[in-house]
């Protein structure tokens, strides 16, 4: 997992000096990504909405020292109209287009989704871990 600069200079703001973060997006964005780290394109690919409340993302809990937050919802990317690159990551954006991912999180296995494919992410399979 690798949280985006910004994301992180936040979490240090709020700790230290009590700022607040008042730009918590009231949507997720999912997005997939190749091993290069660049985000597909074509093919009938889009980014996956996922309205952030607490159904969607419940309480974190703990692992020992570990805090763990999981998606209660699954994600269901679109059918592929042409293949698509190689997939090793899921990144996690403030927004639908554009910007700097929040979080990056690699997949368990990287795949390629063909023409007529589609990748869906079971609710409850992912998991971030913060130790």
């Amino acid at each position: 997992m690798s949280l985006a600069v910004t994301l992180k200079q936040y979490t240090l703001d709020a700790i230290f000096g009590r700022q607040t973060y008042t730009s918590v997006p009231n949507s997720l964005w999912f997005g997939l990504l190749t091993p290069d780290d660049a985000e597909l394109v074509d093919g009938g690919y889009v980014r996956v909405e996922v309205i952030n409340n607490v159904s969607n993302f419940p309480a974190a809990t703990f692992s020992g020292t570990n805090g763990i937050k999981t998606c209660a919802a699954s994600i269901t990317f679109p059918v592929a109209t042409v293949d698509w690159a190689l997939v090793s990551q899921l990144a996690v954006y403030a927004g639908s287009s554009g910007r700097t991912p929040l979080l990056v999180l690699s997949l368990l296995a990287e795949t390629t989704i063909k023409a007529g494919g589609q990748l869906v992410i079971a609710a409850d399979s992912i998991q971030i871990t913060q130790p």
